[in-house]
């Protein structure tokens, strides 16, 4: 098998799985420190890896039938499975309407072949009639709508691929190299020119009934004050309520949007006693969450459970937090301003959670749960393809990005209206800026040991 800086196709797999491991296990620089010693005891390092990834990347790249790349994310798929679902229990003889996951798997491929009479396949697999197949379907479906971590629908994956046989794997195989073969084309797509925000469309943004269109807003018109885009006091005035708000009633999902906020606050020069003290309200509760997040995490560090994912990610995420308000009230300190808080912003209790405009938590719709199928079939190629982007902080017009997606040939088509998998691909470790950005490789996230805010002089 061909090898680049000594590295395989297999062992960058096999590498970006154990780096994935540790990433699940601990925070991002103890992940980065045992990922190397591990390397290492591999015979190789960091340095040998990078180089090897890099150029495994633009290999892919000039591939233009878009095989190569689909190969590695298939093998990335078989590690992701193992590394994050190797503890969680068989639910093969589980049941719904009294049919088991395995059987329900081989209803649904026998279902989906053209020309076939329901009755009759209903019948054969031990069914009263279609109707009965009816009811299972739906009952299985709305219990895998329910799978927010995925196992259920991954299980089922795997069960619909084992009777679907080779000629469905080839199929996926394909559909996903067809995919990757199209990102590899020159992107000469000229986007439709867009009316730009303004201060004054930002401005009546702000009573928007959408809280993630009010909270985008004043994020975008802080900046405009802050450059001097916007000028005058009613600016002001109507944006320092909702950066307050967000650092008031953020949740799990919003994280980052407190941290920006408070950002933004001091961007413009507000150091007031109301902004101090949401600001330290906001840490109280970023530090009473980590410890909670953190005593969760600990029993299932070492277990192959895909929430030890999801933990340690909030647990980066309110750790970035808490150090960044650190640094923040402890620049409050040197400053004059009164440390006196206000009643009028004492904060009142989310009734409920809302989608936030950074991250959107919850689980997915569908009809047929055949989006498992792609989790194991397609696996890792959503994580591997497409990065998280952040708007740029340079801008008045921020970019949105949209979300991305695969179709995948749905055996029941009838049945099948939407799916949006949830594919969790073995990353490699991030490493400092000098790492050119590529498709596919893994997103940075770097929290701790952020500068204290410095005050920007007119």
């Amino acid at each position: 098998m061909d090898e680049i800086y000594g590295v395989s196709l297999d062992q960058l797999a096999e590498f970006g799985g154990k780096y994935s491991e540790f990433q699940a296990k601990h925070s991002e620089a103890d992940a980065r420190a045992a990922f190397d010693q591990w390397l290492r005891s591999q015979g190789t390092d960091s340095n040998q890896y990078w180089l090897a990834y890099q150029a495994w990347q633009e290999r892919f790249r000039a591939d233009p039938t878009g095989q190569l790349y689909a190969s590695f994310t298939m093998k990335c798929a078989e590690i992701a499975q193992r590394v994050h679902m190797g503890d969680v229990r068989n639910m093969s003889e589980d049941t719904q309407e009294g049919v088991t996951l395995d059987r329900y798997a081989q209803l649904a491929v026998a279902m989906s072949k053209p020309g076939i009479d329901p009755e009759a396949v209903a019948r054969e697999h031990g069914l009263t009639d279609a109707a009965h197949w009816v009811r299972v379907n739906s009952a299985w479906s709305t219990a895998m709508s329910q799978d927010l971590e995925h196992k259920l629908t991954t299980q089922f994956g795997v069960l619909y691929q084992k009777y679907a046989g080779p000629a469905f794997a080839e199929q996926q195989f394909q559909a996903t190299a067809a995919i990757l073969a199209e990102s590899n084309q020159p992107q000469d797509k000229i986007d439709e020119p867009v009316t730009p925000d303004t201060p004054d469309t930002l401005l009546q943004k702000l009573a928007s009934p959408s809280r993630n269109e009010r909270w985008r807003a004043a994020y975008l018109l802080a900046h405009a004050i802050d450059i001097g885009a916007a000028k005058g006091p009613s600016y002001r005035a109507a944006c320092i309520p909702v950066l307050i708000d967000i650092l008031e009633h953020h949740d799990e999902h919003t994280v980052s949007d407190a941290e920006s906020a408070a950002r933004r606050l001091l961007d413009i020069g507000e150091r007031t006693a109301d902004v101090k003290g949401s600001m330290a309200r906001c840490l109280a509760r970023a530090e009473e969450k980590l410890v909670s997040l953190k005593a969760a995490f600990e029993p299932i560090r070492d277990q192959a459970v895909p929430e030890r994912v999801a933990l340690n990610s909030r647990i980066q995420s309110y750790g970035s937090l808490v150090s960044t308000l650190q640094g923040y009230l402890a620049d409050f300190q040197e400053s004059a301003a009164p440390a006196a808080v206000p009643a009028a912003f004492v904060p009142t209790e989310r009734a409920g959670s809302a989608p936030g405009t950074t991250q959107n938590g919850g689980g997915f719709r569908f009809v047929l749960p055949l989006a498992a199928v792609g989790v194991v079939a397609v696996g890792g190629l959503v994580a591997l393809l497409l990065l998280t982007k952040k708007p740029a902080d340079v801008s008045l017009n921020a970019a949105t990005t949209a979300a991305e997606s695969a179709t995948l040939p749905a055996p029941i088509a009838s049945a099948v209206t939407e799916a949006t998998p949830a594919a969790a691909a073995p990353s490699a470790p991030a490493e400092a800026s000098a790492q050119p950005a590529a498709t596919g490789a893994p997103a940075k996230h770097v929290h701790a040991g952020k500068p204290h805010h410095t005050k920007k002089k007119p």
